[in-house]
């Protein structure tokens, strides 16, 4: 199987996956304390993830910290799983696979981790900061994959395969997308 990626040393996916990831992170970080700012929200991923390392503690400046940088380290390490998914199925449309990876880490985020966490993170979410919190997971999706498509050369890449049809090869239903 022919791989849609660049490898060489220069651009090892683990490298310029968990660049990526932790810039994408920056832009979920300027969503999040751009809406605290305009008092649209009143809390921030790093608020979150300190009530997951410190539950039911008040959220001071030293636990907002580590969860700030939890957060980035965080952002960077699944920056290497989108390089990987890049590097399996290709940078074809890989603005909307950052996109939707980045609001499939949402949901995850928001409605799946909290379940398994005991005790449960006591921090009070509302509606606006869940859709800032959503804004902010599309931006890191989008901004990961910008940067993996700007770094890699993905944008002057051919594609892996072309559709094309044998002279006597018989046409089904989904001609066009079966291969």
């Amino acid at each position: 199987m022919k791989h849609n990626f660049h490898y060489n040393r220069e651009k090892d996916p683990f490298i310029y996956g968990f660049i990526a990831g932790f810039l994408g992170t920056l832009a979920d970080e300027i969503v999040h304390w751009s809406a605290v700012y305009l008092e649209i929200a009143q809390s921030t991923t790093g608020h979150y993830i300190s009530q997951l390392i410190f539950p039911h503690q008040a959220v001071i400046l030293s636990k907002l910290l580590l969860g700030e940088v939890t957060h980035n380290i965080a952002g960077g390490i699944l920056g290497i799983f989108m390089a990987f998914i890049f590097y399996y199925f290709g940078f074809r449309f890989a603005l909307l696979k950052g996109i939707g990876l980045g609001i499939a880490l949402w949901i995850l985020h928001v409605a799946i981790i909290p379940n398994l966490v005991s005790p449960r993170p006591y921090l009070f979410r509302t509606f606006n900061e869940a859709l800032v919190d959503m804004t902010a997971h599309f931006m890191w999706g989008l901004a990961t994959a910008y940067f993996l498509l700007k770094t890699t050369g993905a944008l002057t890449m051919q594609p892996v395969r072309k559709i094309t049809l044998k002279p006597k090869q018989k046409r089904s239903l989904l001609w066009p997308f079966h291969k």
